[in-house]
Protein backbone atom coordinates (compact mmCIF):
# COMPACT_ATOMS: atom_id res chain seq x y z
CA UNK A 1 0.00 0.00 0.00
CA UNK A 2 1.44 3.83 -0.80
CA UNK A 3 0.13 7.27 -0.59
CA UNK A 4 1.36 8.05 -3.88
CA UNK A 5 1.35 5.80 -6.88
CA UNK A 6 3.62 6.30 -10.11
CA UNK A 7 3.64 5.01 -13.32
CA UNK A 8 7.41 5.00 -14.79
CA UNK A 9 6.64 4.21 -18.17
CA UNK A 10 8.33 5.13 -21.80
CA UNK A 11 6.85 6.23 -25.18
CA UNK A 12 4.68 3.04 -26.11
CA UNK A 13 5.43 -0.35 -26.56
CA UNK A 14 6.84 -0.74 -29.80
CA UNK A 15 9.80 1.42 -28.85
CA UNK A 16 13.10 -0.92 -28.83
CA UNK A 17 14.41 0.99 -25.85
CA UNK A 18 11.43 0.55 -23.52
CA UNK A 19 12.04 -3.31 -22.46
CA UNK A 20 15.91 -1.99 -21.94
CA UNK A 21 15.79 1.65 -20.21
CA UNK A 22 13.93 2.84 -16.96
CA UNK A 23 13.20 6.59 -17.20
CA UNK A 24 15.19 8.24 -13.39
CA UNK A 25 12.26 10.67 -13.46
CA UNK A 26 9.81 8.70 -11.63
CA UNK A 27 12.66 7.84 -9.12
CA UNK A 28 13.89 10.77 -8.07
CA UNK A 29 10.10 12.10 -7.28
CA UNK A 30 10.17 8.58 -5.45
CA UNK A 31 13.52 9.68 -3.44
CA UNK A 32 11.57 13.38 -2.89
CA UNK A 33 8.21 12.43 -1.52
CA UNK A 34 10.08 9.63 0.96
CA UNK A 35 12.62 12.25 2.21
CA UNK A 36 9.35 14.18 2.78
CA UNK A 37 7.68 11.28 4.24
CA UNK A 38 5.25 10.03 1.76
CA UNK A 39 4.77 6.08 1.04
CA UNK A 40 5.98 5.70 -2.78
CA UNK A 41 4.90 2.60 -5.07
CA UNK A 42 6.69 2.74 -8.38
CA UNK A 43 5.80 0.39 -10.97
CA UNK A 44 8.28 0.29 -13.96
CA UNK A 45 7.76 -0.64 -17.64
CA UNK A 46 3.73 0.46 -17.60
CA UNK A 47 3.90 0.15 -21.40
CA UNK A 48 5.30 -3.29 -22.02
CA UNK A 49 2.56 -5.31 -20.02
CA UNK A 50 -0.99 -6.28 -20.58
CA UNK A 51 -3.17 -3.57 -19.17
CA UNK A 52 -5.03 -5.86 -16.90
CA UNK A 53 -1.77 -6.64 -15.29
CA UNK A 54 -1.20 -3.05 -14.74
CA UNK A 55 -4.53 -2.19 -13.66
CA UNK A 56 -4.42 -5.41 -10.90
CA UNK A 57 -0.55 -4.06 -9.70
CA UNK A 58 -1.55 -0.26 -9.29
CA UNK A 59 -5.25 -1.43 -7.67
CA UNK A 60 -3.03 -3.49 -5.29
CA UNK A 61 -0.65 -0.51 -4.06
CA UNK A 62 -4.55 1.59 -3.00
CA UNK A 63 -5.90 1.44 0.05
CA UNK A 64 -7.60 4.46 2.44
CA UNK A 65 -4.17 6.66 2.74
CA UNK A 66 -3.37 6.61 -1.21
CA UNK A 67 -3.33 10.33 -2.29
CA UNK A 68 -3.06 10.01 -6.05
CA UNK A 69 -1.11 8.07 -8.96
CA UNK A 70 0.85 9.61 -11.23
CA UNK A 71 2.55 9.02 -14.10
CA UNK A 72 5.84 9.70 -16.04
CA UNK A 73 6.21 11.50 -18.91
CA UNK A 74 9.61 12.22 -19.86
CA UNK A 75 9.48 10.31 -23.23
CA UNK A 76 5.82 11.08 -23.85
CA UNK A 77 5.20 13.06 -27.42
CA UNK A 78 2.55 15.61 -26.22
CA UNK A 79 -0.33 12.90 -25.89
CA UNK A 80 -0.92 10.31 -23.22
CA UNK A 81 -0.79 6.99 -24.51
CA UNK A 82 -4.01 4.93 -24.82
CA UNK A 83 -3.67 2.25 -22.60
CA UNK A 84 -2.99 4.78 -20.02
CA UNK A 85 -6.29 6.27 -20.43
CA UNK A 86 -7.95 2.51 -20.27
CA UNK A 87 -5.78 2.08 -16.99
CA UNK A 88 -6.84 5.22 -15.42
CA UNK A 89 -10.57 4.88 -16.28
CA UNK A 90 -10.60 1.03 -15.02
CA UNK A 91 -9.05 2.38 -11.89
CA UNK A 92 -10.93 5.28 -10.92
CA UNK A 93 -13.90 3.25 -11.81
CA UNK A 94 -12.78 0.43 -8.90
CA UNK A 95 -11.80 3.44 -6.39
CA UNK A 96 -15.74 4.56 -6.84
CA UNK A 97 -16.92 1.32 -6.50
CA UNK A 98 -14.26 0.42 -2.80
CA UNK A 99 -15.37 3.81 -1.54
Amino acid sequence: MAQVILWNTMVSPQDKLSYLNRPSGGWAVKNWLETHGYTVAIIDFCQTMPVQDLEELTLAHIDDTTLCIGMGVTFFEFYMPPWAHQVANVVLEKIQILN
